[in-house]
Parts: C-alpha cells; structure tokens; sequence
C-alpha cells in the first residue's frame, strides 16, 4: 500500500498567527493564576471559575455531544445557549471544532488523524493546534458529512462572529 495517503510523508509547516495564539493563550492563563494567589478578590476568581465551567459545558454538551457525534437533538435556544458557552473557551467556531473532531474519529491513530496520538502527548494537545494541516486532513475536512452543521443557523452565526464574540464574553471579569 505504498501508493495510500497513510503512507505519504508532508512536510507540514508551522502556522504562526495559530503559535503566537498559544503563546498569549498560555502565557495569559499563567499570569491569571498569579493572580489569582497574590491579587485578585474572591468574586473575581469565583466568576473565572465559573467562566471555566461554562465554557465545559458548551464544549463538551455542545461540540462534542451535539454537533460533532449528533448524540442528541436540541432546540434553537439551547444551540444558542450552547453556542455563546463554547464561545467561551476560544477554540474557534463550532463548525471547525466539529469537522475536524468528525474528521479525528473518522482516522483515529492514522497519519490522517489531526491529533495522531502516536505522535505524543504535547503533539495532541498542543503541537497539532500550532501546525498547518496535512493536505489530505484539509480533503478529508472539505468532502465529509457536513449537511447538518452547514444547515444549523446557530453553527453558522457563531462561525461568523467567534473571533470577536469571545473577547466580548469575557469582559464582564475584567475590572
């Protein structure tokens, strides 16, 4: 099977703006719990703690469960609810999120697996989010079932406005 696409080897290239991202991403979380032990009241590290939470459930109950495996059906106002609690977390839109988690499960333990994890720990859960994507991850993306997140108006406004809608979630903990 010389000629199958797991055996191809890309030079798969670092995505900048992704690493910069992480960079702050880490750096600000670190200086957070500083914070959090030398300056910060008990409501403001309560509403962080709660912020976290939230951010949990949109991720696991919203992402995961509803839009990438379809485990359950729910109605305009809890997609939304789901939507804005996902936004939380800043790991990009729902409709990416749910490609490429349907994509991961679909080659899992693949060199088509954006998160390989025979390619390590630090690769799965950090490394993968700093790199360009291999370019039959990028086909397998574009060609699988994606009828239902493009026909989901919730998955499409949050896809529109995630960028600027988690910075503005998170205002309400700034002082």
């Amino acid at each position: 099977m010389s000629g199958s696409p797991e055996s191809k080897a890309y030079k798969v290239g670092v995505h900048w703006l992704k690493v910069l991202f992480q960079i702050h991403l880490h750096l600000g979380g670190a200086y957070g719990l500083w914070l959090v032990f030398t300056q910060a009241n008990f409501v403001t590290t309560l509403l962080c703690s709660v912020f976290v939470f939230l951010g949990m459930i949109g991720l696991t109950l919203g992402c995961h469960r509803l839009w990438a495996h379809r485990t359950y059906e729910a109605g305009v106002v809890m997609r939304t609810v789901l939507a804005a609690l996902y936004t939380l977390t800043c790991q990009g839109s729902v409709y990416d999120w749910a490609i490429t988690h349907r994509v991961h499960h679909q080659n899992h333990g693949t060199p088509l697996d954006p998160f390989n994890y025979k390619k390590g720990t630090f690769y799965c859960h950090v490394l993968s989010h700093c790199m360009e994507n291999d370019p039959d991850i990028d086909r397998k993306k574009r060609h699988g079932d994606t009828k239902d997140l493009e026909e989901d108006n919730v998955v499409w406004a949050q896809h529109l406005v995630h960028l600027v809608g988690g910075a503005h979630l998170g205002f309400p903990s700034a002082r």
